[in-house]
């Protein structure tokens, strides 16, 4: 028999987009450069999410009856419902992960995966997925990182109704309707729009009182993670809800052309191949404004609902398909599966099927039983056995499994890891400051008789010179520095001058904290490394000529050797066979770009009257390049230098502090 009543309220048409929306996701994490765009699915799950769910939030805060307003016992309820919708299936997603991660999954990576779902199961998963993987769009991604959406989402739904409820508390409101409640939702999003699309401004006010640390809040890549960002497109959803048209208010045919051109322009957005030359925020703007009308316009008629059946069936498990596709494609992309030799595109589609049945499974076993449970639940009801155990079972046990998988990675999982251990990485020697970090200060180390001040910044590939350029400094008594951070230097947009940048990126807003940082202080020497490429070096040039102006000295230190041997301390997952890499390299098996980079540098710098620190020969002969010596390895990967490594780098910067003290 079928479920009427849970059909006079199924909007095919929507379930429909949802379908539409998380295929663009998994095209996307499967085929990034034919789907560039799928990753904006994730925008259509936040307009949608503000249409479904603005009703019942609105719900909590209306009158029933002439009885007292009990908001707290609808609020209660609103989030048991919200728990067993998403609760079940996540705690048996985190089980099964693990699970696949621990035997096929690269042991490197199980650190960042253990905690990005430790962070995802505490609803903070937005920020575990800025520290754990920085970018949405690494290119070797976090295999957990597309959990930020769920904790961004959830977040709303926890603060929002907390953010209504204190305005009819403050302004004590006695009777409350759908249009106050528009009233709050425009507020809202009003604010999250000025700090989001005026957040230019914002940072360089912010900066300007050396607020860094908040102005980090609002540049990239935190804006991508952030609830700020995210609430714009809730509130878009919520709009639509309450405004919805009358089924008679559009003639039948016009419903449909309109509908289906908004759709035709959806899917063209979402996966047209190629790269769009306007901004992200304007298509973002096209895909909320089509997903508003399309959920506007009231539903197709029956006959389309056969066309769009095998979408709807999407829909209905995009919340375990979403969950799922991420971790499988990363165990065929980079885990043990990509190196069985089958072509990528089989091993892709292969786990495409997997995906599919994975989620059908959890939509039939896990979602829709505590579905049905959650829709259960009454206002002013008490917490029963059940959901006891559901919150032993799908809280607590996966978040104990995480913490022990990431405690037992500290003792290689008691023998199972046979792989080498890798050097100490320099950029985390010290446990009071994050010397590679996305925000904050500058790790400062001072000296008893200080004769002079030495500012290291950069990338990561300064992080790994940190230590060497601490214990060159002390032993020269001089205060060193370290402000080194990921996406060093700043994107400049074609601009001359970098402090002309729209401020668009997490790195600008730590560079413009640098060179205020310089103009207050005058540090004696300011050493600058970072990776090199042999495209426009235009970015890193212009942020030294930029930093030569205010500072008294200036040294890069020019690209060093990089390895082709992708192995090399890049131990794999532990049913494989240990790896013992080669101490030296033929010079023709070198990455020759990463020559050709240095060299080209070398010239602009000669020609600017630029001092340089080169590197090559400390590593290279005529012959081979090394990578081992009586200390131990020299290199921590294919790129960054160990703190041995480093160490030899150590004499030809003692020369800089010895010619300053004359």
């Amino acid at each position: 028999m079928k479920n009427t009543t849970r059909k006079s309220h199924h909007r095919s048409d929507i379930q429909a987009i949802r379908g539409i929306a998380v295929i663009a996701v998994v095209l996307f994490h499967g085929f990034p450069n034919e789907v560039p765009h799928g990753y904006l699915g994730v925008d259509l799950f936040f307009v949608i999410s503000g249409f479904v769910m603005a009703p019942r939030i609105v719900r909590i805060f209306q009158r029933e009856d002439d009885s007292d307003h009990h908001i707290f016992p609808k609020l209660w309820a609103f989030y048991i419902r919200r728990f067993y919708r998403l609760a079940p299936a996540f705690g048996v997603f985190v089980l099964f992960t693990c699970a696949m991660f621990f035997f096929f999954g690269n042991i490197t990576d199980h650190a960042r995966i253990t905690m990005q779902g430790i962070y995802s199961i505490l609803l903070f998963g937005n920020v575990g997925a800025l520290r754990f993987n920085g970018d949405y769009f690494n290119p070797n991604p976090n295999p957990l990182v597309h959990l930020w959406s769920l904790s961004t989402e959830e977040q709303i739904y926890i603060f929002f109704p907390l953010y209504v409820f204190a305005c009819i508390s403050l302004f004590r409101v006695k009777i409350f309707s759908q249009n106050l409640f528009k009233i709050y939702l425009l507020i809202a999003a009003g604010i999250c729009s000025i700090l989001f699309y005026s957040s230019a401004q914002v940072i360089s006010a912010l900066t300007f009182f050396d607020l860094t640390q908040l102005s980090w809040l609002l540049s990239n890549p935190f804006s991508y993670y952030s609830p700020f960002h995210r609430i714009i497109e809730f509130s878009i959803g919520a709009i639509a809800a309450s405004i919805q048209l009358n089924p008679s208010f559009v003639h039948l045919k016009h419903r449909v052309y309109i509908k289906i051109f908004m759709v035709l322009v959806l899917v063209a957005v979402l996966f047209y191949p190629q790269n769009f030359s306007v901004s992200e925020n304007v298509i973002e703007l096209v895909i909320c404004t089509s997903i508003a009308i399309i959920i506007l316009v009231p539903s197709f008629s029956m006959k389309w609902d056969k066309i769009l059946n095998p979408l709807v069936w999407c829909g209905d498990r995009s919340y375990s398909l979403y969950l799922y596709h991420l971790p499988l494609l990363y165990l065929v992309q980079f885990g043990l599966f990509s190196r069985t030799g089958l072509p990528s595109s089989f091993l892709t589609f292969t786990a495409f099927l997997v995906i599919a049945f994975t989620a059908n499974a959890s939509y039939r076993f896990v979602e829709q039983p505590n579905r049905v449970r959650g829709s259960r639940v009454r206002i002013g009801g008490t917490m029963d056995g059940y959901f006891t155990r559901s919150l032993v079972i799908y809280f607590l046990l996966p978040l104990i499994l995480l913490v022990s998988m990431n405690l037992a990675g500290n003792y290689k999982y008691f023998g199972l890891n046979r792989n080498l251990d890798s050097p100490p990485s320099a950029g985390e020697l010290d446990p009071n400051c994050n010397r590679e970090s996305f925000s904050g200060g500058p790790c400062v180390y001072s000296s008893l008789n200080k004769l002079g001040s030495v500012l290291l910044i950069g990338d990561s590939h300064a992080a790994m010179l940190s230590q060497m350029i601490v214990d060159e400094a002390r032993k020269a008594h001089w205060e060193s520095i370290i402000w080194t951070h990921n996406g060093y230097p700043p994107e400049l947009q074609d601009a001359e001058d970098f402090t002309l940048n729209s401020f668009s990126d997490i790195s600008v807003t730590n560079t413009i904290a640098q060179v205020k940082w310089i103009e207050s202080n005058k540090p004696d020497i300011v050493i600058i490394s970072a990776f090199l490429t042999t495209g426009d070096q235009a970015m890193l040039k212009n942020a030294i000529t930029y930093i030569r102006k205010i500072a008294k000295t200036v040294i890069v230190i020019n690209q060093t050797p990089l390895f082709t041997d992708t192995r090399f301390f890049r131990p794999y997952s532990i049913l494989e066979k240990p790896y013992t890499p080669k101490k030296s390299i033929l010079l023709s098996e070198m990455n020759q770009s990463a020559f050709l980079a240095g060299e080209k540098f070398s010239v602009w710098a000669e020609f600017n009257n630029i001092d340089t620190i080169d590197t090559v020969d400390l590593f290279c002969d005529k012959e081979r390049c090394r990578r081992f010596n009586n200390k131990g390895w020299l290199y921590f990967d294919i790129g960054h230098l160990s703190t041995y490594g480093a160490q030899l780098v150590g004499p030809r910067v003692r020369v800089l502090f010895q010619a300053s003290n004359k």
